[in-house]
């Protein structure tokens, strides 16, 4: 599907938050009234929308004068998007059953939550969301070594490419995500190239066709106030990442980590808050991301077992981990190491499922890594 309905996209950026102050608009123009016709409503909010989609196609402009640019961007972080209008639509939505604040006032009051995607990646609409815009890939990991390559993903028509960033040598294809475990409460975390990508290794080159349609595991969250993903292929093939990027980019075992590249301002979670989501006494699951030495920040999972064939064609018990329903699904929380407050800081993301208990402080006492099967599955432990 290469294009979207604009009122089934609206309908859907009615779950995303935003966090934020508000600056006045424009002379002239009232926030987020970009018809200037003294109203803000669903209209406004789709125009929004259609002017970001607009800009999002091969660099275009978003049509809008400088007034209506200020209009537009309601929560003023310099960005038209569809955060923009999901707020607006938000806001009209609770005007229509009485709601009698300024639109400023709805945002600069209301309480949000500390994911904007809430519980997960619950539908392609989120995934979609989430992937949106430009990321780089952070070789080996290394969140301090200059990105060599950049993707950047379409959700007006599910369009991504890779670039190599000093040599041309970049890519182009369409994606999907689904729910590749299935899970009742939904957790989208596939994403599969759904035709060969066209690539050219320099500016001037013919284009060639590389890569089958194989499928990739992604796994987001929200590490230390910036958007992280951790993209694995599913199985033994060969993927547009491994042909383009090549495997000394990986970060640890076939997984490749991108950081999305934006100037949208995310939450950083203080000191308060991540006391209150550490998990305090318990042993659970986690995805692992960025390895302080002392410290790791970790995203609390799902943990789910199931009976597989695998390549062998034996029967195994086997594991797969989705996003867990506590209303900060996305969020990476920093916990301290108990015993390891001398220890070297890495500094590096080691994306992996990992098992994990904790004292009655949350500082946690031990860490196992939980051995990997193909296909997205895991060993039980």
């Amino acid at each position: 599907m290469k294009n979207k309905c604009i009122a089934a996209a609206m309908a859907a950026l009615m779950s995303v938050s935003v966090l934020g102050c508000l600056s006045a608009s424009a002379a002239g123009y009232k926030l987020g009234d970009v018809n200037n016709n003294g109203k803000i409503d669903g209209v406004d909010a789709s125009d929004i929308l259609t002017a970001y989609a607009r800009s999002s196609v091969a660099g275009g402009s978003l049509g809008y004068t400088d007034e209506q640019k200020i209009a537009a961007d309601v929560n003023s972080n310099g960005i038209v998007d569809g955060i923009d209008a999901s707020l607006v639509l938000t806001y009209y939505a609770k005007t229509s059953v009485g709601y009698s604040d300024s639109l400023e006032a709805y945002i600069n009051n209301e309480s949000f939550p500390l994911d904007p995607f809430g519980s997960g990646l619950e539908s392609d609409i989120d995934a979609d969301n989430l992937l949106s815009g430009s990321w780089d890939f952070l070789s080996k990991g290394d969140p301090l070594s200059p990105p060599s390559f950049t993707a950047n993903f379409s959700s007006y028509d599910r369009e991504f490419s890779i670039r190599m960033n000093k040599t041309g040598v970049y890519g182009t294809g369409y994606y999907e995500t689904s729910n590749y475990f299935d899970t009742p409460r939904g957790c989208y975390n596939l994403l599969r190239n759904t035709e060969e990508m066209l690539v050219k290794l320099s500016p001037n080159s013919p284009e060639m066709h590389f890569g089958g349609l194989l499928n990739t595991h992604f796994t987001a969250a929200n590490v230390d106030g910036a958007y992280v993903m951790a993209i694995s292929v599913i199985g033994n093939g060969i993927s547009v990442f491994d042909q383009i990027l090549g495997q000394e980019t990986q970060a640890s075992d076939g997984i490749w980590v991108l950081r999305k590249n934006s100037n949208e301002t995310h939450h950083i979670i203080d000191e308060t808050e991540m006391n209150t989501l550490r998990e305090k006494g318990k042993t659970f699951y986690a995805y692992r991301w960025l390895d302080l030495g002392s410290q790791v920040y970790l995203q609390t999972v799902n943990a789910e077992t199931t009976n597989v064939t695998l390549d062998d064609g034996m029967p195994h018990e086997a594991m797969f981990f989705s996003y867990a329903n506590n209303g900060h699904a996305l969020t990476a929380v920093k916990y301290n190491i108990a015993g390891a407050e001398d220890k070297a800081n890495s500094g590096g993301y080691r994306p992996a499922l990992v098992k994990v208990t904790t004292d009655s402080s949350g500082n946690v006492t031990k860490m196992e890594e939980v051995p990997k099967y193909d296909y997205g599955y895991y060993h039980v432990l």
